[in-house]
């Protein structure tokens, strides 16, 4: 199963999170532009940890805007 059929889980998250300097793989890269429901919360959850100190190196990509 890849990344694109799964949604980033918790555990991978909190790991980025305390960890600070690690790096979103390519698939969880693609995953955050694609898939609002992911890119929402992770971004929420980024930004508080960094309020509260976390040192974190990564970027949370921009979600690809989807045109009919």
């Amino acid at each position: 199963t890849s990344m694109h059929d799964e949604h980033l889980q918790w555990e991978r998250a909190w790991t980025l999170v305390r960890e600070g300097n690690d790096k979103l793989t390519d698939s969880e890269n693609n995953h955050l532009r694609e898939c609002h429901v992911c890119n929402d919360w992770f971004s929420t959850f980024t930004h508080l940890a960094r309020r509260v100190g976390f040192k974190i190196a990564f970027d949370i990509p921009s979600l690809h805007l989807r045109t009919k």
